[in-house]
């Protein structure tokens, strides 16, 4: 969390291993990289073409939430909920050569003031990863809070 010069605060979330079922990997030289954020697999199974990881955080109660985005690459496509709603719901790619260099979205809307919970769940076009058909997905949270309280 970083406190920002105009009297807001700044949270951010990236995907890293605190993540639930997340293992941190070597990311493809063609992967878009995401400051903050580390390319991810399933934890429970690295081979697993499907990667399904989450995190709950806490937002003060007493303070508005003045916008947020997230920021996602993920090879090949991705579904992400907040707080049970989707946010991002891709359409299956059919052709491995392709994946998603990274999008930015607006999630203002989708978060709450304490309590809240995201889901990712990536997968990869074409079966178990390879060498050349690898899987990952990195996320980034960003979140501008007011400073003053409410």
């Amino acid at each position: 969390m970083s406190d920002r010069q105009n009297n807001n605060r700044e949270i951010v979330i990236g995907t890293d291993a605190t993540w639930s079922n997340a293992l941190v990997v070597t990311p493809n030289p063609a992967w878009a990289i995401i400051a903050g954020a580390s390319f991810v697999v399933n934890a429970q199974d690295p081979a697993n073409p499907t990667v399904v990881i989450s995190r709950t955080f806490t937002l003060p109660e007493n303070r508005r939430i003045q916008t947020a985005t997230l920021t996602i690459a993920v090879d090949n496509y991705a579904s992400v909920l907040i707080n049970g709603l989707f946010v991002v719901n891709d359409n299956p790619q059919d052709n491995p050569l392709l994946y998603n260099p990274g999008r930015t979205f607006d999630i203002t809307r989708f978060l709450n003031r304490g309590a809240n919970n995201i889901v990712i769940v990536a997968n990869n076009f074409g079966g178990p990863p390879t060498p050349t058909n690898p899987v990952g997905v990195a996320a980034r949270l960003n979140i501008t809070t007011s400073r003053k309280k409410d």
